[in-house]
């Protein structure tokens, strides 16, 4: 029994490992999809640093409400640096054909994984909105967007930082080493 389970284990362990550089070789520095869940939408998913990203959301139920939402989320990687699970929050605003004018805040918890050129996640995102019917709301939802523009800007950016902290790094040995040596002017 004990030996399966290593098996398994390792097997799990080889599987994650490959897929890591499949699933990493794909990511996003802009995606854009639709999203369904208590109503339907658009979204579109900018990262703004490596762990943070800022989506926004317009969404329609059909019905009643249209809302306009603006979030920042805080990404954490899960099996790899594909998979992800974020938390955040933000605002919302919007018209409802009873109440009119909508304004309030968000939150938002979720999961998403980023394979090929497609980005799909789910999450929940309660809110609060003001107005006559002020309260909290619960929604839920799943997201598949395109992605538009790879990491590769971000990729850049920490390729340059390291140069530029390995240049720095060189030139206060350097400098170290001049101070070390006794100069020749003075001994003549």
């Amino acid at each position: 029994m004990k030996g399966i389970r290593l098996m398994s284990l390792i097997g799990l362990m080889s599987l994650g490992l490959c897929m890591d550089g499949m699933i990493h070789a794909q990511t996003y520095t802009t995606a854009a999809g639709i999203r369904l869940g208590n109503s339907i939408g658009f979204s579109v998913n900018q990262r703004v640093t490596k762990k943070w990203t800022v989506e926004g959301i317009v969404q329609n139920d059909f019905k009643e409400t249209t809302n306009f939402h603006l979030l920042a989320r805080r990404h954490h990687s899960l099996l790899t640096r594909r998979a992800n699970w974020y938390y955040g929050a933000g605002a919302h605003i919007g018209s409802d054909t009873e109440v009119g004018t909508l304004a309030g805040f968000d939150g938002v918890l979720g999961i998403e994984m980023t394979l090929l050129r497609f980005n799909v996640s789910l999450d929940v995102k309660p809110s609060w909105s003001s107005g006559e019917n002020n309260g909290m709301r619960l929604n839920g939802a799943a997201s598949v967007r395109y992605v538009i523009l790879q990491d590769k800007v971000f990729r850049d950016w920490d390729r340059k930082r390291k140069q530029r902290a390995r240049r720095k790094k060189r030139n206060r040995w350097k400098g170290k080493m001049k101070e070390r040596k006794p100069s020749r002017a003075g001994n003549a």
